[in-house]
C-alpha cells in the first residue's frame, strides 16, 4: 500500500506547485498588461 501511495502523493505535490506557478505567471502577465496600458 505505501509503495502505491507515494507516487500519488508526489504527483499531487507536483500538481500543487504547478498550479501555484501557473497562477503566479498569470498574475505577473496581467500586471504587465495593466502597466502597459497605463
Amino acid at each position: 500500500m505505501p509503495v502505491n501511495m507515494t507516487p500519488t502523493r508526489e504527483a499531487s505535490m507536483h500538481l500543487y506547485f504547478y498550479d501555484k506557478t501557473i497562477l503566479l505567471v498569470h498574475r505577473l502577465y496581467y500586471i504587465k498588461q495593466v502597466l502597459a496600458l497605463v
